[in-house]
């Protein structure tokens, strides 16, 4: 559910959409004369907490199963 200046709609975010994407929903931002703008979505990705024994034995069975390296990209 995305907030606009008309309400709340629901959008669907595409599969392996990354944290900084942008997505538009043509005709939802601010109003016009004739036609409203268009609203730009920024991704922003939040992951629960790891705040208990559980939670904690969770993320690092993760990372030790997936060799996913969020940084690969920045090394040269």
């Amino acid at each position: 559910t995305v907030p606009t200046p008309s309400g709340n709609v629901q959008m669907k975010v595409p599969e392996n959409s990354k944290a900084g994407s942008k997505l538009r929903l043509k005709g939802k931002g601010s109003p016009g004369r004739d036609v409203s703008g268009d609203l730009y979505v920024i991704l922003e990705i939040v992951t629960p907490p790891a705040n208990n024994e559980k939670a904690r034995q969770f993320y690092e069975n993760m990372a030790k199963e997936f060799s996913f390296d969020p940084r690969s990209s920045m090394r040269r």
